[in-house]
């Protein structure tokens, strides 16, 4: 599935990309130049469902390389 992403994720593009995640039996690659849009889009879709808690999307993020707070704490 390609899901495009210029600047921010839409609410429509988080809720897409989660559902793939949900449903797919094994890893899948989510892809950008830096990998910023493709982490801030997997982080929201992870918060939004509850799948994992703000927390550990921030620290998943610093050890990743990302600052996520600014996004998941607004």
């Amino acid at each position: 599935m390609h899901i495009p992403v210029r600047g921010g994720p839409t609410p429509e593009q988080v809720e897409q990309e989660n559902a793939v995640v949900a449903e797919a039996p094994g890893p899948i690659l989510a892809f950008c130049r830096s990998g910023t849009r493709s982490i801030i889009t997997w982080s929201l879709g992870q918060a939004g469902s509850g799948e994992r808690s703000r927390e550990e999307l921030v620290k998943l993020g610093t050890d990743a390389g990302y600052d996520l707070a600014g996004i998941l704490y607004r």
